[in-house]
């Protein structure tokens, strides 16, 4: 029935490439830049060697810090790809 739980396995192995996994050859691995500032997100990026864009907004709302990104952390890509950081302030794009 539905309460014996057969067979249920221990680990599943998942394909999706995660923060400090190693991207496949010839690829780089999109970094985390979410929470931090955008000098930080900007030197983050750039060392990771993608074609960044800042993203950003007039929302006073919002904490100072890079609150989104596209594509999500971990993701593997090749050198130069698009990455884009969103951030809740004008003034690092002014």
């Amino acid at each position: 029935g539905l309460a014996d739980g057969g067979g249920v396995p221990e680990a599943t192995p998942t394909p999706v490439v995660t923060t400090g996994e190693t991207p496949p050859p010839g690829f780089v691995q999109i970094p985390d830049t979410i929470g931090l500032s955008a000098e930080e997100a900007i030197a983050t990026a750039s060392e990771a060697g993608l074609n960044w864009t800042l993203s950003c907004n007039h929302d006073e709302s919002l904490e100072p810090r890079v609150y989104d990104q596209e594509p999500p952390a971990g993701t593997p890509v090749a050198p130069g790809s698009r990455f884009t950081m969103f951030y809740p302030r004008t003034d690092p794009c002014d």
